[in-house]
């Protein structure tokens, strides 16, 4: 009701009750009229069993009131009776502001009082609305003109409750034990007490009573001072149990300091998790350079940037260019901006809807949340305005290479490493001795030393060698043949059994026994194993007339039939054994020819 009726003059609001109070009849119509438009615009309606009109006397809020009567001021505000506790603060507060004179309130009535009734006649001129500056400044000299003094605080001090107890036990003396909490703060200080004109000092501060603490604030608050200045100045005068916590509610309910007073301490650093996936969680926003904007897009993974000219900002220019990204490299799982319009259009986020990607925005107004964009756009920012080149696209191109190739302060690594998975190779890298060349080096250099101690072994197809049995076994080599040569030292080798072993040329010596040397070449027409066959050598005249009339099929008489070596040879039939004493044994070379041993001198 207060709102609603503000502004109307001789108009008095308390709650839903309604005073009009003026000094005739016509006035008092023309307030009524004003009234009655206000609440009609508003929409108000008025208890009409409830209302009174142009009445001389009515009682309101407890009291009778008349245009002329003031008998009642002698008990409110008379020198023999004190404010009540209950009375309405604006009561309280002329109490308090009347107690710096030194006044009397005699009742007269109206026949008796000639001057009222003479001003009550007079001509009522134009209200005038008065300049607000001049009633600050008659409160403001009003307050320092009406200071509180050792007196009025020994008056109070007797009628306080608690200090007047104090006031007793300290010329008298103190109990030995205090059993009510409020004289305990005054227990504990009774030997520094004392009483002077009728005022409690402790120390050289003076105990004010309850009634006047609110105005002893008032005075340590003026000018604002701010709660540690109030508390060492009130240290120097004053003191009551619990000052400095008043001190304190004061200064936090004080609309003008909150007002004035400095941004508060940041909360503690609150970090994004780690992205363990490259692309998993970027940050985007917008930088202006020179007049041009740029699109920054930020991995945080890998703390690469993306640096993007745009001719516009719309969500139509900033989708087309994600899609591009996106395309490159794929959907992220977080994306993180801030509340810039076309970021928070309804295209953008339906765009990042239908693709999966969630999107999170900072606080307005507060950029540490999105610390990384805002990081690379000074960084970006600082480089772009000390690079070199003529073309716009030449030095956004330097900035991102330098980038993207310098190990980052967090990561420890370049941005390129990270998201590539591989060092991409820069004009800096010529500088470093090449790996490559380093590898291949030091492989010569084992080669060399290890073909030291080794030599070059050849086979040809069907070759009788000796193979190195490392499956087990008591015979340590195993004759075979080469069947197939599977690459520059590998080859795959039949042995006995049928059995084909893939050996390594390490694992081999050639045969160059007669046993294994007549399985060199294949024989056609023999029925025997056709990768097993006797090889022909030199021998004498019998052998080879033995070769020649006798076929392996039928073997010839054991007496007349010579021998080729000591071992038998294995045909896949019935082997056929034959001797020669004298006959030496003769080794077959790797071409073919026929090398025995010299006959030597038997004594």
């Amino acid at each position: 009701m207060d709102k609603i009726l503000s502004g109307l003059d001789n108009v008095f609001c308390y709650i839903d009750d309604i005073l009009i109070a003026t000094e005739n009849e016509n006035s008092h119509l023309k307030a009524l009229d004003a009234v009655f438009a206000r609440l009609n615009m508003h929409n108000v309606r008025l208890n009409g069993t409830k209302c009174q009109v142009m009445k001389s006397k009515i009682r309101y809020l407890g009291h009778d009131l008349t245009s002329e009567d003031h008998q009642l001021l002698t008990k409110i505000f008379g020198p023999k009776h004190g404010i009540l506790a209950l009375a309405a603060a604006r009561m309280q507060r002329w109490a308090v502001l009347l107690s710096a004179y030194q006044y009397y309130i005699e009742y007269r009535s109206s026949a008796k009082n000639a001057n009222a009734d003479l001003l009550s006649r007079l001509l009522v001129g134009e209200a005038s609305s008065g300049d607000p500056e001049e009633y600050f400044v008659f409160e403001t000299v009003l307050r320092m003109e009406t200071p509180i003094t050792a007196t009025e605080i020994s008056k109070h001090t007797d009628k306080d409750l608690v200090l007047a107890k104090v006031l007793e036990f300290t010329p008298s003396g103190w109990p030995n034990h205090c059993v009510d909490p409020a004289i305990q703060p005054y227990f504990t200080r009774r030997d520094e007490l004392s009483l002077e004109d009728g005022c409690l000092i402790w120390g050289r501060r003076v105990i004010i009573p309850s009634k006047l603490h609110e105005l002893i604030l008032s005075e340590l608050h003026e000018c604002h001072p701010g709660m540690s200045r109030m508390k060492a100045l009130a240290r120097c005068y004053v003191w009551w149990p619990g000052l400095d916590k008043d001190i304190e509610d004061k200064v936090r309910l004080c609309t003008q300091c909150i007002q004035v007073q400095k941004v508060p301490n940041p909360e503690p650093l609150l970090l994004w998790p780690w992205a363990t996936q490259p692309w998993q969680r970027v940050h985007i926003d917008y930088a202006e350079v020179n007049g041009q904007n740029f699109l920054l897009v930020v991995d945080s993974h890998s703390k690469l940037l993306e640096a993007l000219p745009m001719n516009t900002t719309t969500s139509t220019a900033t989708i087309n260019v994600l899609r591009t990204l996106f395309a490159r490299y794929g959907l992220p799982i977080q994306l993180l901006s801030d509340n810039g319009p076309q970021f928070r259009s309804e295209e953008f986020q339906n765009f990042l809807k239908s693709n999966g990607v969630d999107h999170t925005l900072t606080p307005p107004y507060h950029p540490a949340t999105n610390g990384l964009a805002e990081r690379n756009v000074q960084t970006f920012k600082n480089d772009f305005a000390k690079s070199s080149g003529e073309k716009l696209g030449h030095k956004v191109a330097n900035v991102l290479f330098t980038l993207r190739n310098t190990p980052n302060t967090t990561t420890g690594k370049t941005p390129s490493e990270l998201f590539l998975k591989r060092s991409p190779r820069t004009r800096l890298s010529l500088v470093k001795p090449s790996l490559q060349r380093k590898v291949e080096k030091r492989q010569d250099a084992a080669k060399q030393q290890r073909d030291r101690s080794s030599s070059v072994r050849q086979f040809d197809l069907y070759q009788p060698v000796r193979v190195r049995n490392v499956r087990g076994g008591k015979d340590r080599w195993i004759p075979g043949t080469i069947v197939e040569v599977k690459g520059h030292s590998t080859y795959i080798v039949r042995i006995p059994g049928n059995n084909r072993w893939f050996v390594h040329s390490d694992h081999l010596i050639p045969d160059d026994t007669g046993a294994n040397a007549m399985a060199g070449k294949p024989n056609i027409n023999s029925p025997m194993d056709a990768d097993v066959v006797p090889v022909p050598v030199n021998v004498p005249q019998t052998t080879r007339e033995l070769g020649q009339s006798s076929n392996l099929d039928q073997p010839g008489p054991s007496t007349t039939s010579p021998v080729v070596s000591g071992s038998p040879v294995h045909t896949g039939q019935t082997p056929v054994v034959v001797a020669e004493s004298p006959a030496p044994s003769a080794t077959v070379t790797r071409s073919g020819r026929v090398v025995r041993p010299p006959k030597r001198l038997e004594i």
